[in-house]
């Protein structure tokens, strides 16, 4: 799906949210119900076969927005970046099929806790250490990345406790928070890979809220018509664009 808020009269700023692919807490929860979220087996889950696949379908039907990116920010939880990885390897495999001489632009990968999913209690909330990432998937994302880098806290999960879950307002605020920085940003073209609550907390309605005052009488309309399509649930490997005009930057 892709929402264009104003007509494009010179540069514009698109930004790509991604859901992750099905994790095997997600499988769990379909035969358990929310117990699975809850099960130390799914801790920082995994993705399934199902989930793989969804990553590559994205990655394949998708290629030529993935390799227009700049800048990839994605969850370091793994199933954000297996998610990521699977995705950018099957858009590569696409590329070199259409132009097998042309090497495919790499964009760059920052791990960023700011975009995670909402914090605490739930196992298959909680991220691996930075050296398990590393172990896990440093070779292919540094094969996959022009540059990749963390704004991790620290080794180990500080943000995670079993005591506490974030709140509605919490995660509200951090959504925000993460919006303006990202709105921010030099780069023209963005991905987020990240997760439903914190899709869920409207990070696509806050883009669109903090440019609303330059809205053309058509885009609002247009707007409009598609609120309820903007704001239905993220599935699993579900991809939404926004594009921003120039004068709404």
């Amino acid at each position: 799906m892709v929402v264009v808020v104003a007509h494009s009269d010179g540069a514009v700023k698109t930004v790509h949210l991604v859901r992750h692919a099905q994790a095997e807490s997600n499988a769990a929860f379909e035969v358990v119900g929310r117990e699975a979220y809850h099960d130390e087996q799914y801790a920082d889950a995994r993705l399934t076969l199902k989930g793989r696949e969804q990553a590559r379908r994205l990655g394949t039907h998708h290629a030529q927005a993935l390799l227009q990116v700049e800048l990839v920010v994605c969850s370091p939880l793994s199933r954000t970046i297996e998610t990521t990885l699977i995705a950018y390897e099957a858009a590569y495999a696409q590329a070199a099929l259409a132009a097998p001489q042309a090497p495919a632009r790499q964009p760059r990968l920052l791990l960023l806790e700011q975009c995670r999913e909402k914090i605490g209690f739930n196992p298959c909330d909680r991220r691996s250490s930075r050296t398990e990432i590393l172990e896990m998937f440093g070779e292919r994302l540094h094969a996959a990345f022009a540059e990749v880098s963390d704004e991790l806290h620290g080794e180990r999960d500080e943000l995670w406790t079993r005591e506490h879950r974030e709140t509605a307002d919490e995660i509200q605020a951090r959504a925000s928070s993460f919006v303006g920085w990202m709105m921010d940003r030099p780069e023209r073209s963005m991905m987020c890979v990240t997760h439903s609550a914190f899709l869920s907390a409207g990070i696509g309605r806050q883009m669109l809220e903090n440019h609303k005052q330059a809205f053309t009488a058509e885009s609002q309309m247009r707007l409009d018509a598609e609120h309820s399509e903007m704001t239905r649930w993220y599935e699993n490997c579900d991809m939404r664009t926004f594009t921003f005009a120039r004068s709404e930057l």
